[in-house]
């Protein structure tokens, strides 16, 4: 049951995750957006979006819960006009934040750091890279890791996608 629950919270936005006595859920929060606009001459089309999680903790004991510090790793795929495929890079945005004291059953949230995606392409459809690199460049979010601490003693923890943890590192 609890594989059947793992892979259940992979396939959905947003997830819960109950550990240690606590409840977390993100979701994804779209703080910006600017469409591919057109260029000037010579320049390529380009845009972006700046988007953040909005992370909801709940103290699900029937007892106070101290102050908590979050720490979170976003992690953002970017690609490279004329890069090719399958050589992009994983930048990872790391950030904090202190969750106040929570009462016994009651929850708070934050909001993570923005982080602008760029999408960009080249302008007129006729150029092509002999080598096979790209003509449309879009970054795109890969995920979110978020532990939380008690002091330094680790209370919860939240991944997503749930093989994150298999792909990269906390560091």
């Amino acid at each position: 049951m609890k594989k059947y629950a793992l892979s259940l919270c992979a396939l959905l936005v947003p997830c819960v995750v109950l550990a240690g006595g606590i409840e977390i859920k993100v979701n994804r929060k779209n703080l910006e957006a600017q469409r591919l606009k057109a260029p000037k001459f010579g320049e390529n089309p380009t845009g972006s979006e700046t988007v953040a999680y909005q992370v909801s903790v709940q103290n699900k004991e029937f007892k106070a819960m101290p102050p908590l510090k979050a720490r979170y790793i976003i992690f953002v795929e970017r690609q490279q006009i004329g890069q090719k495929v399958g050589t992009e890079t994983v930048e990872q945005i790391k950030g904090e934040a202190d969750v106040p004291e929570m009462g016994a059953m009651k929850g708070e949230s934050f909001v993570t750091n923005g982080v602008k995606l760029l999408e960009e392409q080249l302008s007129g459809k006729y150029i092509a890279y002999t080598d096979g690199g790209r003509i449309k460049a879009k970054d795109r979010l890969v995920g979110i890791w978020v532990r939380f601490f008690d002091g330094e003693t680790q209370v919860g923890e939240y991944v997503n996608p749930v093989n994150l943890k298999t792909r990269h590192t906390w560091e």
